[in-house]
């Protein structure tokens, strides 16, 4: 397990709430663990127009095939086909500020 996967699996055990704080940062300042996905609250070193904005980060599997491998998806990305996104979208910043990876996807016009 990496570095980064532990300090996920004890932010989202609530016997270790202290975590929390400990994993916020100047950027972040909040991440909330919530049916697989996670949450995060952009901080006061953030462009002040984020701060207090959330930007979801969520695993998705492949649909009947528990035993093949986790992928991520955050924002408002579009699900691939055949696969199912675990957790809530809470994320509220908008489209147009977030990564390519991250913005809904939209069908170019012919």
């Amino acid at each position: 397990m990496r570095q980064g996967d532990t300090l996920c699996a004890q932010i989202s055990d609530g016997d270790h709430p202290d975590l929390r704080s400990r994993a916020a940062g100047t950027r972040f300042d909040r991440i909330d663990v919530a049916d697989g996905a996670m949450h995060v609250r952009l901080g006061h070193r953030i462009n002040k127009h984020f701060k207090g904005q959330v930007l979801s980060l969520r695993p998705i599997v492949v649909k009947g095939s528990p035993v093949s491998p986790v992928s991520w998806i955050c924002g408002h990305a579009s699900v691939p086909e055949g696969m199912q996104a675990v957790g809530d979208n809470r994320t509220t910043v908008d489209d147009r500020f977030l990564p390519t990876v991250c913005r809904t996807e939209r069908v170019a016009a012919p």
